[in-house]
């Protein structure tokens, strides 16, 4: 029978080495157990045959003396192993590749009267308490997949809708002054287009959307410029590279883009992936014309996603849009085709060569690229309200706007080499 002292339950003088792997990480974890980070694709039932060698104190030991005998141990990935040196039990948390956590926020609508709108300082104290997350006097959540773990934030995406349709430098002052914190942490944070901040879209009277009276695209341009400034600074503090995806042509684009964070690859679509073509105006803020550009139609970018996905099927992937494949209670299907509630829509003028015409035609070709990729998950907002659903295989989370369910947010586990792992709602 084995007795331990009491108070013997240690963390940090038992380590392991590989000489046959490169990139081993070792940190403790909040309850004392060290996590060991192995490689992706490290096959955890035979460490021995990775040159495992074990010290305690700094001083090798003889792996035959510890219980269980570490070389002859099927470790379980993110399971605690204890083992037992000298009357001295050591808990160590084993995993093949790097778990992270992802906060995924959408439709802020900052300083919006009438949409659920979050004023800046309010936004200001849920982006604090994401900062301090895990850390002394943040708030403290747990994954059901991996209990030991506390969770912190490391990359935070917005999934659109940003502020008051965009329509001034001074709307998307204050998004980026209520979010500003996080860049000022170091944590990359990632925002993207929504329907009031791109147009096409219909808003109702009294902006810039294109049925009302003067139409144009005041937002655009303005908006663009700061998903692009803040996917800059993302990719700078994550050590990333954005990618665009584009058409091959001129078209004027919202830019979708993608980049590979910590061995997982996010596709980002702004509103929407497939957008019907048209052509726009750009107004100065007076309202005079000053020029008129033809945005992309939906083929070209198919084929161009699917071309990058076949070169990156191998990635697991995290895959996101502002508008959801399917919403409860709402007919979802009007606003991949751009049409109002009042049944206004935007007239192409070469939406009739188009292959994809139908909002259906557009969702399944989606559907079938992202399913090209490893282990797919869908984030989307613009409904306000939290919502699993599935739609050609995916699974698509919609997240809750902060102004409707205060702070609303969910946390993402996910694992280099594997994805998303558990998704939890959560406020802060």
């Amino acid at each position: 029978m084995l007795c331990l002292l009491p108070g013997t339950r240690l963390s940090a003088q038992m380590a392991f080495g590989f000489s046959g792997l490169e990139g081993v990480k070792t940190t403790t974890l909040a309850d004392g157990s060290t996590q060991v980070v192995l490689p992706v694709g490290t096959d955890l039932s035979r460490l021995d045959s990775y040159g495992m060698t074990v010290t305690v104190d700094g001083q090798p030991v003889d792996p035959a003396e510890i219980r269980p005998n570490p070389l002859t141990t099927v470790v379980t990935d993110g399971e605690i192993e204890t083992f037992v040196y000298n009357k001295r039990a050591y808990s160590f948390l084993f995993t093949e590749g790097e778990y992270f956590t992802v906060i995924v926020m959408s439709d802020p609508h900052i300083e919006h009267t009438g949409h659920d709108g979050t004023a800046v300082a309010t936004m200001q104290s849920y982006v604090d308490k994401v900062i301090r997350m895990g850390r002394e006097g943040g708030p403290s959540f747990s994954f059901t997949a991996l209990p030991s773990y506390t969770p912190t934030a490391d990359l935070v995406l917005c999934l659109g809708d940003m502020d008051k349709d965009s329509a001034s430098e001074t709307e998307t002052q204050h998004f980026k002054n209520a979010f500003n914190g996080l860049n000022e942490a170091g944590i990359p944070f990632i925002t993207m287009l929504g329907n009031h901040d791109w147009v096409p879209d219909y808003w109702g009277g009294g902006d810039y959307g294109l049925t009302s009276g003067s139409g144009g695209v005041k937002c655009n341009a303005t908006a663009l410029a700061v998903v692009e400034e803040q996917w800059q600074k993302a990719a700078e503090k994550g050590g990333f590279t954005v990618d665009v995806i584009t058409d091959g042509t001129d078209h004027t684009q919202a830019h979708p883009f993608t980049f590979s964070f910590k061995g997982v690859r996010f596709y980002c679509g702004q509103t929407y992936w497939f957008q019907k073509p048209y052509t726009g105006y750009f107004l100065a803020w007076g309202g005079t014309v000053l020029s008129k550009a033809t945005y992309y139609i939906p083929d070209g970018l198919i084929d161009a996603l699917s071309a990058y996905v076949d070169a990156h099927a191998d990635e697991p992937s995290v895959w996101m849009q502002h508008y959801p494949f399917v919403a409860g209670g709402s007919d979802c299907d009007r606003w991949w085709v751009d049409t109002n509630e009042n049944g206004a829509t935007i007239l192409p003028e070469d939406f009739d060569n188009s292959l994809y015409k139908t909002a259906k035609e557009k969702k399944d070709a989606l559907a079938a690229i992202i399913k090209k990729t490893k282990n797919p998950v869908h984030f989307s907002g613009h409904t306000h309200n939290y919502g699993v659903n599935m739609y050609g295989g995916i699974k698509d989370y919609t997240v809750a706007a902060p102004g409707r369910t205060a702070g609303a947010a969910y946390l993402v586990l996910c694992k280099a080499g594997k994805g998303v792992v558990e998704v939890k709602q959560v406020t802060f």
